[in-house]
């Protein structure tokens, strides 16, 4: 990948060059994915997911403060949602790929895959280069993140040498563990809100 190499035409073509493989060619731009430096990988992701975001959320609060049934003190509200949101925003694009990392990982071994947890790191930074596309108005958003989705796939598939339904399964244990865990913490909250006496 463009993005691996020396970039000594600029780092913004090695980055558009590799945002381009990974987001239309992922198959054989991340075949050797899972090799090399977690940082280059992360570097990447995030720069990707940066540029997209610096685009969609503006447009998309924009869109929500044009909402007339919103009074001064919920604009000012979600004004300052988005502000401290875009402020952070290179924390929660860190965040993001490495707790995928962390989720899809035991679960990607459990079907067999052969990869470290760097390699699964790397594969999280470099399946998240679609989300430039997220600066395209309107449909940014869906296309980039299907082809996200398709990246994710490939990239874990070759990080841990498994197939793509293998990597399917890890994913949805993966989603289902989280989903479980929320349920059972809110059956939880909810009978603790309720008092001794409703548990049974």
């Amino acid at each position: 990948m463009a993005w691996e190499g020396d970039r000594s035409e600029g780092w913004q073509r090695a980055w558009l060059t590799t945002v381009k493989e990974v987001s239309f060619a992922p198959a054989r731009a991340l075949r050797d994915v899972g090799t090399g430096d977690v940082r280059t990988a992360l570097s990447f992701g995030g720069v990707s997911q940066c540029l997209g975001y610096l685009f969609y959320l503006p447009f998309h609060f924009g869109l929500v403060l044009m909402d007339p049934t919103l009074d001064p003190e919920q604009r000012s509200g979600v004004l300052s949602v988005a502000v401290i949101l875009l402020l952070t925003l290179p924390f929660w694009v860190l965040l993001d790929m490495v707790l995928k990392a962390l989720l899809m990982h035991p679960f990607l071994r459990l079907v067999g895959g052969a990869g470290d947890l760097q390699a699964t790191v790397r594969a999280s930074g470099y399946a998240s280069g679609p989300h430039a596309l997220y600066a395209i108005p309107c449909v940014g958003p869906l296309v980039g993140a299907a082809l996200s989705i398709v990246s994710h796939i490939h990239a874990q598939k070759h990080a841990h040498g498994v197939s793509g339904p293998q990597v399917i399964v890890a994913w949805v244990l993966a989603v289902g563990v989280v989903v479980g865990a929320l349920a059972a913490s809110g059956v939880l909250g909810h009978l603790a809100a309720l008092g001794p006496g409703a548990a049974p």
